[in-house]
């Protein structure tokens, strides 16, 4: 009887000590996400149940698309930073009315040739880096963002990442393009994010019911 109390108490230490890990100010980029000119990719015009079922569920990889080229316009980076602020709002769709370029293998993305390639190069080093300095991965492929604010009156918008799917890039030679492929890691929900809403909201945000041929991120976020 003792051995068990002295074993719950344990485990509620260690769960206290982890949750007093979790930066829950606005510095945490899993609860106050913003875009940087190299350490992001935005993908743009693609489905988050398209890009689940192809990745996840079939083990499909992508290739990155970039953004049209403006003919006679020049390619503002911090314009287009702002403009990944903004907004974009969840809507139902039916599967059958898809175009074509909304369930095929590629990205589409918000940056030029240039400035994805560059971007790719940088995430690549990076995560390289720290699996091998440290031993885990820090590349996601985020499905959905929340938009919450902190108070009623506040006008400050917070925005989340909800779904986080670990992944990899990789390049067959030096003159082939990046695919995103998954890891063998499982998704899963923003830990920050669950935490944040349940101490200081009380509001429950459920873990992902994975079974994955079944599984639906747009039933998820509804």
């Amino acid at each position: 009887m003792t051995e068990r109390i002295d074993k719950e108490i344990l485990e509620q230490k260690i769960e206290a000590w982890k949750n007093k890990l979790i930066d829950l100010s606005r510095r945490n980029r899993l609860l106050n996400f913003r875009t940087t000119e190299v350490t992001t990719i935005k993908i743009i015009d693609e489905l988050p149940s398209e890009v689940f079922k192809s990745i996840v569920v079939e083990n499909n990889s992508f290739h990155f698309i970039p953004k049209e080229e403006n003919t006679g316009e020049l390619f503002n980076q911090k314009e287009s930073i702002q403009n990944d602020e903004q907004e974009s709002k969840f809507y139902e769709y039916a599967i059958e009315e898809l175009e074509k370029k909304r369930n095929d293998l590629n990205l589409q993305t918000n940056l030029t040739d240039e400035r994805l390639l560059k971007n790719l190069k940088r995430i690549q080093f990076r995560a390289y880096q720290l699996m091998e300095e440290q031993g885990y991965n820090i590349l996601y492929l985020t499905l959905g963002m929340l938009e919450w604010y902190e108070a009623d009156q506040s006008d400050v918008k917070n925005r989340s990442p909800i779904i986080m799917l670990p992944v990899e890039l990789k390049k067959r030679s030096i003159r082939s393009k990046y695919k995103l492929y998954s890891t063998d890691e499982e998704p899963f929900v923003n830990p920050a994010l669950q935490y944040k809403m349940n101490s200081e909201f009380n509001l429950s945000i459920p873990e992902l019911q994975l079974e994955k041929d079944s599984f639906d991120p747009m039933d998820y976020f509804k």
